[in-house]
């Protein structure tokens, strides 16, 4: 697959997870496919991710080797925010067991998922589509995502842009120089900055918004590594959304 998470914090910012394809030999060696991503324990946070499964296939007697979801959840959980997720389709020319729908874009059969303004793409099958998701995933509109301008580049200008969650609460950015993963008891996602955090660029955005963040990177040799990191954060009181995590070294 595309992705695999079995423990800690994952954090996955403008990436493209793509499964493997289902094929068929024999009964002894037949594939299915994989999803676009699998979680078995820990945490995923996902911002502007694409989540494909692999493609499904009949085997040789004609059994169905798919679908597959395009994200699951067997422990652990998701937070995916303006992701594109898709379900597989029921594979073509199979007809044992009878024909069924497609897979969910998110299956969830152990742990949970939560989600905000992505696009969920369930499959299809000659019983119809299937339904966006499966199991313990539930919409959580005051999540925060985020994305970046790229790589930090010195003498350029390097942008984060964060998308407000639902809360009509102030959101500002949080600039680190170093990474020592935490947790905070307002915060309900991870903290992932070491030392106390420059914070910018404060504002009060309507839901959905693109609120970006930018900074000039002097043209200067020895800065070669020096790291920067970067999270949106916005007050859901009583609490504070984090979103996924951008940055780098500079180069």
């Amino acid at each position: 697959m595309g992705l695999l998470v079995t423990g800690g914090t994952c954090s996955a910012v403008d990436s493209q997870f793509s499964g493997s394809n289902g094929w068929s030999g024999s009964v002894a060696n037949d594939q299915y496919p994989s999803p676009g991503a699998r979680v078995t324990g820990g945490t995923l946070i996902a911002s502007r991710c694409t989540f494909t499964p692999g493609a499904s296939v009949a085997s040789f007697n004609s059994y169905p080797l798919g679908p597959q979801a395009g994200l699951v959840v067997g422990g652990g959980s998701v937070r995916a925010a303006d992701c594109t997720i898709r379900g597989g389709n029921w594979p073509n020319g199979s007809a044992v067991p009878p024909p069924w729908n497609g897979a969910p874009a998110i299956f969830v059969f152990s742990g949970s998922a939560r989600h905000a303004r992505c696009t969920l793409l369930p499959g299809t099958g000659p019983f119809g589509s299937a339904q966006p998701t499966s199991g313990n995933a539930f919409v959580d509109p005051t999540m925060v995502g985020i994305g970046s301008s790229g790589a930090l580049l010195l003498g350029s200008t390097w942008t984060a842009t964060a998308t407000a969650g639902t809360s009509g609460q102030a959101l500002a950015f949080a600039y680190w120089f170093a990474l020592a993963p935490s947790t905070h008891p307002v915060v309900l996602e991870r903290v992932w900055g070491a030392g106390q955090a420059i914070v910018l660029d404060l504002s009060v955005p309507a839901a959905g918004a693109a609120v970006p963040s930018s900074i000039a990177l002097p043209n200067v040799g020895s800065l070669v590594g020096t790291q920067l990191w970067c999270q949106a954060m916005q007050l859901d009181l009583p609490n504070v959304r984090a979103s996924a995590l951008v940055g780098g070294f500079m180069r």
